[in-house]
């Protein structure tokens, strides 16, 4: 007779190498299918799959893995020609949709911490989620990219910060005085400590790459990984802090080569995330949400909210710099509003805690889900506003080096050879 964990962790196993194959055949998220399928062999549904406790250490694993590499994916090579856009973008992005989001919560009748929470998920913006979307598009080498890119870090960077000082608050270690200090003590430590802990990354790794131990690179990346979780936890805040400067700090070695990223990525997103992910579907009670209307409408307005706020927002700032164009606000807007990274974040973690109720953790994942469906199409919607068979240079803004010229027939010919394949 097979045994229940290993029969839990074939179904794991097939069902994040196979689903997201099928989602991609309808253009899904492969995270809104891991979520989906967690959620149909789970308790709620098929009753397939329980969460046993090695299932749900997985699972929390993959949070932190999930903050480590969005640290990783922050560049902040991005920020130096984009400093003052991307603090007023990021900065204004995060404020307006955390007032807006815990004046929501009150309204419903959220205790304060559970409204705090409410606020970060409207407020974060997942660079995980952005970078690939603006690679996959061609925008990521463009100033709009870099503009959006360099505000995501900012906003990622500063959602992240609070949620773990939250978190603090909702625990009681610290009083309110001693959370601002923290939080602003964070900030100004980040600063001026990324210099630091990147010569420190770059001797680690750098006596590491001269050893013959097998992958010591990993190794010392995932003790790096540890340290900073370990120091986090020392000072009072949650882990997912921890984790997410240690992949920022070490993101910015110039020992950091693509082979070690990919490895780190490889382990990441072929094995714990999905696994977090799969966990979020098998807590995720959609039956129940689905008989509480309210719920669903406060999701609903949460995205409005989360949308609406950080639009006026970048129009302000578009009103006085007059450096964004209309089309351009709506794009940064919606790529901003990518929230998943962190607002599965935050959902855990205040579950975890017990902050949130099943309700209010269903209604968040059902928000986090709808922004990451949502972004891409609004963003495709915007580049490509016209109707099919238009010509592709009006479709497509193909910015060119200075030494590269196209004259009219080969672009015509491209245009043709264009069009011919998106008909078939």
């Amino acid at each position: 007779m097979v045994d229940v964990s290993i029969l839990t962790f074939s179904v794991v196993a097939i069902s994040i190498a196979f689903v997201p194959l099928l989602a991609e055949k309808f253009h899904l998220h492969s995270v809104i299918a891991e979520v989906g399928v967690g959620l149909l062999v789970g308790p709620y549904v098929l009753g397939i799959v329980k969460l046993e406790e090695w299932l749900d250490f997985l699972g929390v694993l993959g949070l932190i893995f999930l903050l480590f590499l969005a640290g990783l994916e922050c560049n902040l090579e991005e920020l130096k020609d984009e400093t003052s856009q991307a603090i007023l973008i990021g900065a204004t992005s995060f404020s307006g949709a955390f007032i807006a989001g815990y004046a929501a919560g009150k309204i419903y009748g959220l205790d304060n911490i559970s409204a705090l929470l409410i606020g970060v998920v409207l407020s974060a913006t997942s660079i995980g989620i952005v970078l690939p979307l603006l690679k996959e598009l061609k925008l990521s080498g463009q100033k709009i990219g870099r503009t959006i890119i360099s505000g995501a870090i900012i906003a990622e960077i500063l959602s992240i910060s609070v949620l773990s000082v939250i978190l603090a608050y909702g625990e009681g270690t610290f009083s309110l005085l001693q959370l601002t200090l923290l939080l602003s003590a964070t900030l100004t430590l980040i600063i001026v400590s990324i210099s630091v802990a990147e010569r420190l990354s770059d001797w680690w790794l750098s006596h590491a790459k001269a050893s013959n131990i097998l992958e010591v690179e990993m190794r010392v990346s995932l003790a790096l990984l540890a340290v900073f979780m370990i120091l986090a936890a020392a000072i009072g805040i949650h882990a997912i802090l921890g984790a997410f400067f240690a992949g920022l700090i070490l993101a910015q070695s110039v020992h950091m080569e693509e082979e070690l990223e990919s490895k780190l990525s490889g382990l990441g997103f072929g094995f714990l995330i999905p696994i977090f992910f799969f966990t979020v579907g098998i807590r995720f009670n959609l039956p129940k949400l689905l008989n509480n209307y309210t719920a669903i409408a406060f999701a609903l307005i949460l995205v409005a909210l989360a949308l609406i706020t950080k639009y006026i927002g970048i129009y302000t700032i578009a009103m006085f710099r007059k450096n964004i164009e209309s089309s351009e606000g709506k794009i940064i807007c919606f790529s901003m509003g990518a929230n998943l990274t962190v607002a599965l974040a935050a959902a855990e973690a205040g579950r975890e805690l017990g902050f949130i109720s099943s309700t209010i953790y269903s209604t968040i994942v059902l928000v986090a889900l709808i922004t990451t469906l949502i972004t891409p199409i609004a963003v495709q919607k915007i580049l490509y506003p016209l109707e099919e068979g238009q010509a592709l240079s009006k479709r497509v803004k193909i910015v060119l080096p200075p030494t590269m010229e196209i004259d009219s027939e080969e672009l015509s010919t491209i245009e043709g050879q264009s069009l011919q394949k998106e008909q078939v």
